[in-house]
């Protein structure tokens, strides 16, 4: 693929800023409504219930160990039960961790996306490109073809701008 030039990229960022600012209650005010809404409360409950199970699965490691220790059961019953305990606790671990994630990265996308809704709030009309505000709010950006970007926002949003040559 051929280059993009930097000025075309700030220029497309510049439309962006101030289309969301022309927008803000048609784009940014609903995202947040949804991401107000999401509903980790549940997810707070699940990330729990994990909890408490991986809990009853280290109890049950120590039975297992203490009953082999008192040679209650057989070396190859305690190997085989003791694999499939720690199989279950590090699948258990892993789908807290991903539910632990998704709870903090909605409640970070809601801090961002609160922050970009005050700047573009603002009446101020951005006249020039700054590097700052480019930092403070674009997390990524996607080179969808030599004429169209997708500016991967720290908030969340993904917006997609069609590149006019300066």
């Amino acid at each position: 693929m051929m280059f993009i030039r930097d000025e075309d990229i700030k220029l497309a960022f510049l439309r962006m800023i101030r289309k969301l600012q022309t927008a803000q209650t048609q784009v940014l005010k609903p995202f947040i409504s949804d991401l107000k809404g999401t509903n980790n409360k549940g997810r707070l409950h699940q990330v729990l219930d994990l909890e408490e199970q991986i809990e009853q699965n280290a109890e049950q490691i120590m039975v297992l160990t203490n009953l082999m220790a008192s040679n209650y059961i057989e070396p190859e019953i305690f190997h085989a039960e003791k694999n499939r305990l720690t199989l279950e606790a590090d699948r258990l671990a892993k789908e807290k961790e991903v539910l632990s994630k998704s709870i903090n990265g909605d409640l970070t996308h809601l801090d961002e996306a609160q922050k970009l809704m005050r700047f573009v709030s603002k009446k101020t009309e951005i006249k020039e490109f700054e590097d700052t505000l480019f930092l403070e709010y674009v997390d990524t950006i996607t080179a969808r073809s030599r004429d169209e970007i997708t500016f991967n926002l720290k908030c969340g949003l993904n917006l997609t701008e069609r590149l006019v040559r300066a």
